[in-house]
Order: structure tokens, then sequence, then C-alpha cells
């Protein structure tokens, strides 16, 4: 009889929708919680991409440079030992 009724007040109708309840709620909050960090995920992967593009860029201009720093260098050279 008393495990009867300990099983009974275990099924508690308005026990577990209490429960259900508060388990939507967490459920909710995490799905949202997960949506904002999603989208600041895919920000600073955009972020990323538009850097590393700004990095290659600078590269290439920094070695289209780099020939005519020592020329100017080589240039230099011949005043200077004169």
């Amino acid at each position: 009889m008393r495990v009867e009724v300990k099983t009974l007040k275990q099924l508690d109708a308005d026990k577990l929708k209490k429960n259900l309840v508060a388990n939507k709620k967490k459920l909710a909050e995490k799905t949202t919680s997960n949506d904002l960090l999603q989208k600041s995920l895919n920000k600073t992967k955009t972020q990323n991409t538009e850097l590393q593009r700004e990095i290659s860029e600078l590269k290439a201009k920094l070695e289209e440079l780099e020939p005519a720093k020592e020329a100017d260098i080589e240039a230099a050279e011949p005043t200077a030992a004169a």
C-alpha cells in the first residue's frame, strides 16, 4: 500500500505539468541563447574573412613596394659613396 501511494505521489499531474512548463521554459531560454551565439559566430566569421582578405591585399601591396624600395636604396647608395 505504501509503495502504491508513493508511486501515485510521484505521478502527481500538477507536479508533472509544473515540471513540464519549467522544462519548456529552460528549453526556450537555451534556444534563444543558442540563436544569439550562432548569430555572433556568423558575424565573427564574416569579420574574420574580411580581415583575412584585407591582410592578403596589404601583403600584395607590400610585395609591390619592396622592389621600388630596394631600387630607391640602390639609387641612393652611389650618391652617398660619391
